[in-house]
């Protein structure tokens, strides 16, 4: 389920450009549950518990990472229609007034545009 909701979100044009990059980051797409078990252990957050949440569509999560190190975890952002949570390795919050926090509303706008949980 996680796959298919993954592929159905990278095929969406107006995301291209958060997962192609911009401003030295790039959305990454979950595209399994090993995929959030593993962040969730490199972030050492709760993520990898989001399964069945996502699988569900109440509430999806995007992997936001730097474009210089593509693979290397950096925050994981919790989306359920907004934004519920931007988090770096720990829990600790992204600050509001950051670029990567500026990135996250920009992506949830086109999220909300694109109307990916009403689907």
């Amino acid at each position: 389920k996680i796959n298919e909701i993954s592929k159905a979100l990278r095929k969406m044009p107006n995301l291209a450009e958060f997962m192609n990059g911009s401003n030295g980051l790039m959305v990454y797409v979950p595209e399994s549950a090993n995929d959030l078990i593993a962040e969730g252990k490199a972030l050492h957050n709760c993520i990898g518990t989001y399964v069945n949440r996502i699988a569900s569509r109440t509430t999806l999560v995007f992997f936001i990472r730097q474009i210089d190190n593509p693979t290397a975890p950096f925050v994981a952002m919790e989306y359920d229609g907004s934004i519920v949570q931007v988090r770096y390795d720990h829990n600790k919050a992204v600050e509001k007034d950051s670029n990567i926090y500026d990135f996250a509303e920009r992506f949830a706008t086109a999220l909300t545009k694109a109307k990916v949980l009403t689907a």
